[in-house]
């Protein structure tokens, strides 16, 4: 079994609930990411994309000082470290989502994205994708 963690391929990037917008932006900018993880104490709490910073953001004429949490995706769905890579494709899959926060008992640890099944997925991964992609 291949643990989701085994997956993970890209920096996780975190910002607290009263992080100023511009922060996120500038934290994206630098690590080449399209999303930060928003932490309280450790534990997500809600995840901060490029688009929630224009549509949620700009787009509500908020100022680059405005708190994340404003235009954060709250309660994010998450999984744990520990659980077969599967299980995450799965849940990205049927929730339609881009990124799911990896925890440790409740503690982000990393953060899988759908691109990191898609870029060079091992030899495991690509069974799975094609056995999800059968209809019968």
């Amino acid at each position: 079994m291949m643990r989701v963690i085994d997956v993970v391929r890209g920096p996780l990037i975190v910002a607290g609930p009263e992080a100023a917008l511009s922060h996120a932006a500038r934290l994206m900018d630098m690590h080449d990411v399209d999303a930060v993880v928003v932490t309280e104490g450790g534990r997500p709490i809600g995840i901060v994309t490029e688009r929630d910073l224009v549509v949620r953001g700009l787009a509500r004429e908020l100022r680059g000082d405005a708190p994340l949490h404003t235009v954060m995706t709250p309660d994010p769905v998450t999984i744990e470290a520990s659980a077969d890579a599967s299980a995450a494709y799965h849940q990205l899959r049927e929730r339609t989502l881009h990124r799911l926060p990896v925890v440790v008992d409740g503690q982000l640890v990393a953060l899988v994205t759908l691109d990191d099944f898609a870029v060079d997925p091992p030899p495991e991964l690509t069974r799975l994708v094609h056995a999800s992609a059968d209809p019968s």
